[in-house]
């Protein structure tokens, strides 16, 4: 972007999630994962009628069980915006 150079950004955005509904959501779907992954992988005893196998149980967990919220715990996820007028895209390289 345009930091580089000391110039300021033309927009920049910062969102977190601080709504109830989402880290709910996001934890009820992290401890199922957890749960899946420790029954399955430690416990060895299978989880659910059909269990997954072990190689796309991991993944899951990778996305779903650390990445999500880990992703979310951070401090923000910033944006930055930069129009198409030709002027200013050289400005935000």
């Amino acid at each position: 972007m345009n930091q580089e150079r000391g110039k300021s950004p033309i927009y920049r955005e910062v969102q977190q999630f601080r709504q109830v509904w989402i880290w709910v959501v996001i934890s009820a779907l992290a401890a199922l994962v957890w749960y899946a992954a420790v029954t399955q992988l430690i416990l060895h005893r299978p989880f659910g009628g059909v269990p997954m196998p072990v190689i796309p149980l991991v993944i899951f967990w990778f996305i779903f069980g650390i990445g999500l919220p880990a992703l979310l715990l951070a401090s923000g996820m910033p944006l930055g915006f930069c129009t198409m007028n030709s002027r200013v895209a050289d400005e935000c390289d």
